[in-house]
């Protein structure tokens, strides 16, 4: 159980399962200022090691973040790599396989996980550039229960996936 191969062997058929999960639209609160610099300007998303792949990233700013709160953009996510940031250089031609060969936009991810503040191990989400959306969509409000069903309500847990079908009748209401 303990041994390296096992442990890697573990990972690598976890990550192939929850890779088969239909993920489409992840949706994550956002409120750190590096965070946000990291996304806006670098097109990268950073958290905890996870596994899984979905096809979406559209972050959630926070009243406290200083941006309009809500979900205000949606990015396709063009690939995943769990790594330490220090070897990103090792991972180029990942990246330029995900960027479709764009250079410019791997130099961009390459500058977003060099980030002074990124020691450890973590995952990143290799983002397309965002698309703006014209009113932000925002949580269920109220207190009542079952708030929130298929969509996002209070707190939005790790991994909050939603469908295109429940994101866009939230965007039909807005």
């Amino acid at each position: 159980e303990n041994s390296d191969e096992v442990v890697e062997f573990v990972n690598f058929i976890t990550k192939g399962f929850k890779m088969r999960d239909q993920k489409e639209i992840l949706i994550q609160d956002l409120s750190v200022p590096e965070e946000i610099v990291r996304y806006k300007k670098f097109y990268v998303y950073k958290r905890d090691i996870t596994f899984g792949s979905p096809l979406y990233f559209a972050p959630y700013f926070t009243r406290p973040s200083g941006e309009i709160e809500g979900i205000s953009s949606i990015s396709k996510v063009l690939g995943v790599l769990t790594i330490n940031p220090i070897d990103i250089q090792s991972f180029k031609d990942e990246l330029l396989i995900y960027a479709n060969n764009e250079i410019l936009l791997v130099e961009k991810w390459l500058k977003g996980v060099k980030k002074p503040d990124s020691k450890e191990k973590a995952t990143f989400y290799f983002l397309a550039s965002p698309v703006f959306l014209n009113n932000p969509l925002k949580k269920d409000g109220g207190r009542e229960k079952g708030r929130g069903k298929g969509w996002i309500a209070g707190y939005i847990p790790k991994n909050r996936c939603v469908t295109f079908e429940e994101f866009i009748k939230r965007l039909a209401s807005v």
